[in-house]
Protein backbone atom coordinates (compact mmCIF):
# COMPACT_ATOMS: atom_id res chain seq x y z
CA UNK A 1 0.00 0.00 0.00
CA UNK A 2 1.76 3.24 -0.90
CA UNK A 3 1.90 6.10 1.35
CA UNK A 4 0.92 3.65 4.17
CA UNK A 5 3.59 3.06 7.09
CA UNK A 6 2.49 -0.36 8.44
CA UNK A 7 4.88 -0.07 11.49
CA UNK A 8 3.58 2.41 13.63
CA UNK A 9 0.39 1.60 14.95
CA UNK A 10 -1.20 -0.30 17.63
CA UNK A 11 -2.73 -4.00 18.65
CA UNK A 12 -6.87 -3.17 18.80
CA UNK A 13 -9.70 -5.49 19.54
CA UNK A 14 -11.71 -6.79 16.50
CA UNK A 15 -14.14 -9.23 17.00
CA UNK A 16 -14.41 -10.29 13.45
CA UNK A 17 -10.78 -12.33 14.23
CA UNK A 18 -9.47 -14.88 14.82
CA UNK A 19 -8.88 -15.92 11.51
CA UNK A 20 -9.46 -19.54 11.89
CA UNK A 21 -11.18 -21.53 15.04
CA UNK A 22 -8.65 -21.91 17.78
CA UNK A 23 -8.31 -25.56 18.14
CA UNK A 24 -9.40 -26.64 14.36
CA UNK A 25 -5.56 -26.92 13.25
CA UNK A 26 -3.80 -30.05 13.38
CA UNK A 27 -0.37 -28.54 12.11
CA UNK A 28 0.59 -26.51 15.12
CA UNK A 29 3.37 -28.10 17.04
CA UNK A 30 2.16 -29.00 20.71
CA UNK A 31 4.55 -26.22 22.59
CA UNK A 32 2.83 -23.72 20.52
CA UNK A 33 -0.56 -24.94 20.60
CA UNK A 34 -2.31 -22.82 23.01
CA UNK A 35 -6.00 -24.38 23.19
CA UNK A 36 -3.97 -28.01 24.00
CA UNK A 37 -2.00 -26.79 26.14
CA UNK A 38 -5.01 -24.97 28.24
CA UNK A 39 -4.54 -21.32 28.22
CA UNK A 40 -7.74 -19.60 30.17
CA UNK A 41 -7.78 -16.27 28.31
CA UNK A 42 -8.60 -15.98 24.60
CA UNK A 43 -8.13 -12.34 24.12
CA UNK A 44 -5.32 -12.67 22.18
CA UNK A 45 -7.12 -13.58 19.45
CA UNK A 46 -9.26 -10.63 18.71
CA UNK A 47 -6.26 -8.40 18.15
CA UNK A 48 -5.56 -6.62 14.98
CA UNK A 49 -2.59 -4.34 13.85
CA UNK A 50 -4.07 -1.28 13.27
CA UNK A 51 -1.21 1.35 11.43
CA UNK A 52 -1.65 5.00 13.09
CA UNK A 53 -2.34 6.33 9.37
CA UNK A 54 -4.02 4.26 7.13
CA UNK A 55 -5.54 0.42 7.24
CA UNK A 56 -4.50 -2.66 6.74
CA UNK A 57 -7.68 -4.99 4.21
CA UNK A 58 -8.32 -8.16 6.15
CA UNK A 59 -6.39 -11.19 5.00
CA UNK A 60 -8.85 -13.10 2.59
CA UNK A 61 -7.29 -17.24 2.79
CA UNK A 62 -8.83 -17.72 -0.63
CA UNK A 63 -7.81 -14.85 -2.53
CA UNK A 64 -4.59 -15.41 -1.23
CA UNK A 65 -4.91 -19.03 -2.63
CA UNK A 66 -6.16 -17.92 -6.29
CA UNK A 67 -2.61 -15.30 -6.01
CA UNK A 68 -0.27 -18.07 -5.18
CA UNK A 69 -1.47 -20.71 -7.63
CA UNK A 70 1.72 -22.22 -9.41
CA UNK A 71 4.19 -21.09 -6.64
CA UNK A 72 6.39 -20.94 -3.72
CA UNK A 73 6.27 -19.11 -0.98
CA UNK A 74 9.07 -20.02 1.44
CA UNK A 75 10.35 -18.54 5.11
CA UNK A 76 13.71 -19.19 6.22
CA UNK A 77 14.60 -18.80 9.63
CA UNK A 78 13.96 -19.00 13.55
CA UNK A 79 11.02 -20.20 15.65
CA UNK A 80 9.97 -16.65 14.49
CA UNK A 81 9.03 -17.51 11.27
CA UNK A 82 8.16 -21.36 11.93
CA UNK A 83 5.13 -19.92 13.98
CA UNK A 84 4.30 -17.72 11.50
CA UNK A 85 4.51 -20.28 8.67
CA UNK A 86 2.54 -22.61 10.88
CA UNK A 87 -0.24 -19.97 11.33
CA UNK A 88 -0.30 -19.14 7.89
CA UNK A 89 -1.08 -22.62 6.62
CA UNK A 90 -3.55 -23.06 9.10
CA UNK A 91 -5.43 -19.51 7.88
CA UNK A 92 -5.25 -20.83 4.27
CA UNK A 93 -6.10 -24.36 5.08
CA UNK A 94 -9.39 -23.44 6.99
CA UNK A 95 -10.70 -21.43 3.35
CA UNK A 96 -10.49 -24.86 1.98
CA UNK A 97 -12.77 -27.20 1.59
CA UNK A 98 -11.24 -31.03 1.10
CA UNK A 99 -8.85 -30.12 4.06
CA UNK A 100 -7.71 -33.59 2.60
CA UNK A 101 -6.38 -31.67 -0.15
CA UNK A 102 -3.67 -29.68 2.44
CA UNK A 103 -0.85 -32.08 3.95
CA UNK A 104 2.40 -31.88 4.63
CA UNK A 105 4.52 -33.34 1.41
CA UNK A 106 6.92 -35.48 3.83
CA UNK A 107 4.21 -36.46 5.62
CA UNK A 108 5.31 -35.60 9.01
CA UNK A 109 3.16 -33.82 11.59
CA UNK A 110 6.14 -32.28 14.05
CA UNK A 111 8.08 -29.57 12.98
CA UNK A 112 10.34 -28.27 15.73
CA UNK A 113 13.12 -30.76 14.23
CA UNK A 114 16.14 -29.52 11.75
CA UNK A 115 15.92 -29.47 8.61
CA UNK A 116 12.58 -28.12 5.67
CA UNK A 117 8.63 -28.86 5.70
CA UNK A 118 6.31 -28.01 2.67
CA UNK A 119 2.76 -28.01 3.01
CA UNK A 120 1.19 -28.84 -0.74
CA UNK A 121 -2.37 -26.70 -1.31
CA UNK A 122 -3.74 -29.20 -4.15
CA UNK A 123 -6.07 -27.37 -5.51
CA UNK A 124 -4.24 -24.22 -6.19
CA UNK A 125 -0.86 -26.60 -7.05
CA UNK A 126 0.99 -23.75 -4.71
CA UNK A 127 3.37 -24.71 -1.55
CA UNK A 128 3.82 -22.76 1.79
CA UNK A 129 7.22 -24.16 3.19
CA UNK A 130 9.67 -23.09 6.18
CA UNK A 131 13.63 -23.79 6.30
CA UNK A 132 15.26 -24.12 9.50
CA UNK A 133 17.97 -21.43 9.54
CA UNK A 134 18.50 -19.30 12.45
CA UNK A 135 21.46 -17.49 11.79
CA UNK A 136 21.04 -17.66 7.81
CA UNK A 137 24.55 -18.50 8.26
CA UNK A 138 26.09 -21.92 8.30
CA UNK A 139 26.96 -23.81 11.75
CA UNK A 140 29.87 -25.70 11.95
CA UNK A 141 32.32 -28.20 12.97
CA UNK A 142 35.76 -27.54 12.14
CA UNK A 143 38.36 -30.19 14.12
CA UNK A 144 40.75 -27.82 16.65
CA UNK A 145 44.47 -28.99 17.72
CA UNK A 146 43.74 -31.99 20.34
CA UNK A 147 41.80 -34.28 16.89
CA UNK A 148 38.29 -32.99 18.86
CA UNK A 149 35.62 -31.34 16.87
CA UNK A 150 34.25 -27.90 18.16
CA UNK A 151 30.86 -25.84 16.69
CA UNK A 152 31.84 -22.57 15.20
CA UNK A 153 29.05 -20.64 13.17
CA UNK A 154 30.62 -19.78 9.78
CA UNK A 155 29.81 -16.07 9.33
CA UNK A 156 31.12 -16.17 5.30
CA UNK A 157 28.93 -19.36 4.09
CA UNK A 158 25.65 -18.99 3.73
CA UNK A 159 23.34 -21.52 5.13
CA UNK A 160 23.69 -25.04 3.27
CA UNK A 161 19.85 -25.30 2.38
CA UNK A 162 20.09 -22.37 0.45
CA UNK A 163 19.87 -24.02 -3.31
CA UNK A 164 16.79 -25.94 -2.49
CA UNK A 165 14.95 -22.73 -2.33
CA UNK A 166 16.69 -20.11 -4.18
CA UNK A 167 14.26 -19.95 -7.45
CA UNK A 168 10.74 -19.94 -5.29
CA UNK A 169 8.48 -16.85 -6.21
CA UNK A 170 8.35 -15.51 -2.23
CA UNK A 171 10.85 -15.87 0.31
CA UNK A 172 10.54 -14.12 4.16
CA UNK A 173 13.92 -14.04 5.75
CA UNK A 174 14.34 -13.62 9.36
CA UNK A 175 17.17 -14.07 11.98
CA UNK A 176 18.12 -12.11 15.34
CA UNK A 177 17.01 -13.83 18.44
CA UNK A 178 19.64 -16.72 17.79
CA UNK A 179 21.87 -14.03 18.24
CA UNK A 180 21.26 -12.91 21.87
CA UNK A 181 22.24 -16.85 23.31
CA UNK A 182 24.84 -16.71 25.87
CA UNK A 183 27.72 -18.40 22.94
CA UNK A 184 26.74 -15.84 20.10
CA UNK A 185 26.48 -12.84 22.58
CA UNK A 186 29.86 -13.70 24.09
CA UNK A 187 31.64 -14.38 20.76
CA UNK A 188 34.39 -16.26 22.51
CA UNK A 189 36.31 -18.90 19.38
CA UNK A 190 32.94 -19.04 17.95
CA UNK A 191 32.89 -17.38 14.93
CA UNK A 192 34.45 -18.51 12.26
CA UNK A 193 35.87 -17.08 8.24
CA UNK A 194 38.03 -19.37 6.68
CA UNK A 195 40.59 -21.30 8.69
CA UNK A 196 40.00 -18.52 11.43
CA UNK A 197 38.17 -19.05 14.46
CA UNK A 198 37.76 -15.38 16.18
CA UNK A 199 39.01 -15.81 20.22
CA UNK A 200 36.50 -12.94 20.28
CA UNK A 201 34.45 -10.87 18.33
CA UNK A 202 31.45 -8.84 19.26
CA UNK A 203 27.99 -9.91 18.55
CA UNK A 204 27.33 -6.72 16.52
CA UNK A 205 29.89 -6.98 14.04
CA UNK A 206 29.58 -10.63 13.67
CA UNK A 207 26.11 -10.25 12.96
CA UNK A 208 26.66 -7.61 10.30
CA UNK A 209 28.95 -10.07 8.60
CA UNK A 210 26.55 -12.91 8.53
CA UNK A 211 23.89 -10.41 7.02
CA UNK A 212 26.63 -9.22 4.18
CA UNK A 213 26.80 -12.52 3.51
CA UNK A 214 23.48 -13.21 3.00
CA UNK A 215 22.66 -10.01 1.22
CA UNK A 216 25.37 -11.17 -1.49
CA UNK A 217 24.03 -14.70 -1.26
CA UNK A 218 20.84 -12.90 -2.69
CA UNK A 219 22.87 -10.98 -4.92
CA UNK A 220 24.22 -13.62 -6.55
CA UNK A 221 21.92 -15.63 -6.97
CA UNK A 222 17.81 -15.33 -6.79
CA UNK A 223 16.77 -13.51 -9.86
CA UNK A 224 14.54 -10.27 -8.78
CA UNK A 225 12.40 -10.78 -11.86
CA UNK A 226 11.26 -14.18 -10.55
CA UNK A 227 11.64 -13.80 -6.81
CA UNK A 228 10.34 -11.44 -4.10
CA UNK A 229 12.79 -11.71 -0.80
CA UNK A 230 11.26 -9.76 2.59
CA UNK A 231 13.46 -9.99 5.48
CA UNK A 232 11.50 -9.36 8.73
CA UNK A 233 13.29 -7.86 11.81
CA UNK A 234 14.50 -8.59 15.39
CA UNK A 235 11.64 -10.54 17.52
CA UNK A 236 11.33 -10.15 21.25
CA UNK A 237 11.70 -13.25 23.60
CA UNK A 238 9.09 -15.46 23.34
CA UNK A 239 9.29 -17.71 26.29
CA UNK A 240 8.15 -16.15 28.65
CA UNK A 241 4.98 -13.29 29.01
CA UNK A 242 5.45 -10.10 29.06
Amino acid sequence: MAGCDMFHGNWVRDDSYPLYPGGSCPHIDEPFDCHLNGRPDRAYEKLRWQPSGCNIPRLNPTDMLERLRGKRLVFVGDSLNRNMWESLVCILRHSVKDKRKVFEASGRREFKTEGSYSFLFTDYNCSVEFFRSPFLVQEWETRVSNGNKKETLRLDIVEQSSPKYKDADFIIFNTGHWWTHEKTALGKDYYQEGSHIYSELNVVDAFHKALITWSRWIDGNVNPKKTTVMFRGYSASHFRCV
